[in-house]
């Protein structure tokens, strides 16, 4: 098996799934979690705390998002306004669990 020379201190993944999938690839290779590496999952699913090491993960605000898409999709069908791409922005929130380490302090 291929080692890096400089090992990762953290891994963010695409959601909570691949996360504790990671999680459980890394406890077959000996690492330990927090410990050796971190990990952080994306959606704070239901699975987020699901194991002895519960997940840090980053919400989004699900119910804000449907909302917007149910207005916007509304307007439209109601000839209100129609549709133009415009971006909005929604502010996730991090949720702090013991899947994650304090960052190490950097060497001098």
């Amino acid at each position: 098996m291929q080692t890096l020379r400089d090992k990762p201190t953290a891994i963010f993944c695409y959601n909570d799934l691949i996360a504790l999938d990671v999680l459980k690839v890394l406890r077959k290779l000996n690492y330990k979690v927090p410990e050796d590496i971190s990990i952080v999952g994306y959606d704070n699913s239901h699975l987020a705390e699901a194991t002895e090491i519960n997940l840090t993960t980053v919400e989004h605000p699900k119910k804000e998002l449907g909302e917007k898409a149910a207005h916007l999709l509304l307007d439209v069908i109601e000839g209100k306004s129609e549709f133009n791409g415009d971006p909005y922005t929604f502010k996730p929130k991090l949720i702090m669990r013991n899947s994650t380490a304090k960052p190490a302090k950097p060497e001098e």
